[in-house]
This record gives C-alpha cells, structure tokens and sequence, in this order.
C-alpha cells in the first residue's frame, strides 16, 4: 500500500498512521495505561517514555531498511531483514498479526460491551452481541462509510483525551498533588514497571511496525526516517501520559474496567458522558470494520467456497464468531491477561531482533546500494 498522502510530507503520514495504530477504543477507555503504567505509581509517569523509545526504534529499523531496500510490506521485509531465517520470522509475524487481530477485535467488543452496560445496565453478553450483529451489518453495507471515518474518529478520540485528562486534572476531585506527596517510588516495583513497559511495546510494535513500512514509499533519506520517528515519538508519548497522568490523580479507578469513562461521570456532566459513550462505540465500529475486511481479504481465500461476497461474508461471521466468545472474558482479562502473553511472545520474536540487528542491516543494506 502507498502513502497516498498528497501534499502531505511522508514522515507526518508515518508518523500519523504509528499514532492511528495505537490510538483506539482500548486507548480512550483508559485500560491500556492503566494495566501497564498506572498500577506502577510514579514509575508509570515515566516508563511511557521507554515504551515509546522501544516502539520508535524498531519502526526507525523498519522504514529505513525498507526505504533502503524498497520494501513496502511486513511481510517482504522479515525476510529480507531475518534472512537467512527470513521464513522462520515472517512465520512468527503471521502468529503475532492473528493473534494480535483476534485480541483487538475481542477488546473492542469488551470495551464497547462494558460501556453500553455501564451506561444503560443492559446485560454485558446482550452489549457485546449488540455490538457484534451492528459490526456484521456495517462490514456488509457500511464498509466505505466507517473507512472514510476512522481518521476522523482517530482526531476525536485524542481531543476527547485531552479535554478528559485537561477537565479531570482541574477538577475539584484531582488528587494529583496529594498523589505526588504522599506517595513513593520504593511504593512499587522499579523492575515490574520496566517489565510491564517491554509488554505494553510487544503488544503493538508487530502491528505499528508493518502498518508504518506499508507507508514508507517516498522517504527520500535518512533523515526523513528520523522525523517520522521523532514525530511519532512525541505523539504516541503524549497519547500514554494524557491517560497515566489523569488515572495518577484518580487513583480509585486503576483497578477498574473502564477507568476514563468512572473520571468523566466523576466530573458529573450528563451531556459530557453520552457524547464519551457515543464517541468510544463509534471508534470500535470504525476499528472492528475495519479490521474484519483486513481479515477477510488475507484470510478467506482458506474458505471453500467461490470468490465474491458470500465468501468474504462467511469469514467475516467466522471471525465474529471466535471474537464474540473471547470478548465473554471481560476487557480486563483480554488486556491483562490475553495482551500481556502476545507481549511476551513478540520480545523475543519482533522487538529484540530489530533492535539487536538493525544497525547492522541497515549499515549493510546501504553498503549494497553504494556497488549497485
């Protein structure tokens, strides 16, 4: 896929689609910064950062050996980076990618599910079947429509973190300040906080990796490669502390399903909560449909039936199918429990080999270029 951006510098757009990749429906709810940052106190203001700088490096590694070599997938690129063992990566690829799929699309239906049951007190299986009959619908019909929305959805959801995180820290209810003073880095575990960083950055750096490579036609140098990671670096920072910063003041809400949506009914503004509610489905819709056609078009070749709609539509109710059940578990368990797994299988097998053999691949890579 091309960075079709016109007019727009690549970098911005690498930088752009880092940040649509990680921003979502598990992001605005506030449970990501809270399983992997917050519980960690004061550690958690700062292990964002190395998150990020793990993530940053591996898509530097990505873009600027596949600008090198002329790579525009993920999948092009484990074998050519990994090569010898080029097979044995982008098999490891294949696993994180489905795996990761399945959590995602599971979390967006447990995130959403949670909320609708929050909000209305409607059972949470009848939410998430809700959410699963509206997504099977709209990938059948909608499948334009929620595409051409889901930059702008993107948009909504950070200005609605930052006005949750700017209108919750200015609150009478904040207890940031009193956080700070009475309570201690020895309070938790320095090695536990870093440990829970590698996770969060394993869980999405696979995702973030191929989605940033698939983008990178038209970098023209080394330095455009440094901006796009110097710019995602800021953005996705600020995307993690807006929400470790907010749940720091509001301590009481770490531990819970859905701690930005308890701090925006905190604030105690009606029409300020349904807009939230209204905003986070939206942002699973956009990010479910989205994903299921992703699916569909890698995956429904393996169904026996003939090309067309019919057999786009079987897989898609299959893939629904599988989600629906594992969005059963709860968004906590998915998050905390599912994620942190992917995490620990995609160190090994994605951030630590990038990062180990980036400088010299791409030192190489570019040594070939200079006898061509």
């Amino acid at each position: 896929m091309k960075n079709k951006k016109r007019g727009l510098p690549v970098f911005v757009g690498i930088a752009s689609v880092w940040f649509g990749t990680h921003a979502g429906p598990a992001a605005a709810a506030g449970t990501f910064a809270a399983t992997y940052f917050s519980k960690y106190g004061k550690w958690g203001l700062f292990t964002p950062l190395l998150t990020v700088f793990l993530m940053a490096s591996c898509v530097y590694y990505g873009i600027e050996y596949s600008r090198i070599k002329g790579i525009d997938n993920f999948s092009d690129f484990t074998k050519s980076f990994f090569d010898p063992f080029g097979a044995l990566f982008s098999g490891f690829f294949e696993i994180t990618y489905v795996a990761g799929v399945l959590l995602a699309l599971a979390a967006g239906i447990a995130t959403a599910a949670s909320i609708i049951t929050e909000y209305t007190g409607i059972p949470y299986a009848f939410s998430a079947l809700l959410i699963v009959g509206i997504s099977i619908i709209l990938s059948v019909l909608g499948e334009e429509l929620v595409r051409a929305s889901s930059t702008i959805m993107t948009v909504f959801i950070v200005l609605s973190l930052a006005t949750i995180s700017i209108a919750g820290l200015l609150s009478s209810n904040s207890s940031f300040i009193g956080e700070w003073q009475t309570t201690s880095f020895s309070d938790f575990s320095f090695l536990q906080a870093i440990k829970s960083a590698f996770i969060y950055a394993g869980v999405l750096t696979a995702g973030i990796v191929g989605n940033s490579i698939s983008v990178s036609s038209g970098l023209k140098d080394q330095k455009d490669s440094l901006k796009s990671v110097s710019l995602g670096y800021v953005m996705n920072v600020f995307l993690i502390l807006s929400v470790a910063v907010l749940l720091f003041a509001y301590p009481q809400y770490v531990g819970t399903t859905l701690p930005n949506y308890l701090v925006v009914e905190d604030l105690g503004s009606s029409i300020f909560l349904l807009a939230y509610v209204v905003l986070v489905v939206l942002a699973v819709l956009s990010t479910i449909v989205t994903y299921s056609y992703s699916v569909a078009g890698r995956y429904s070749k393996y169904v026996p039936m003939k090309e067309g709609v019919g057999r786009n539509l079987v897989t898609i109710l299959i893939l629904f199918a599988i989600t629906y059940f594992i969005s059963l578990v709860g968004l906590s368990a998915i998050i905390g429990k599912g994620y942190t797994y992917l995490g620990y299988a995609a160190i090994p097998s994605v951030i630590l080999p990038i990062m180990i053999l980036g400088h010299h691949k791409t030192k190489k890579a570019i040594e070939e270029m200079k006898l061509k």
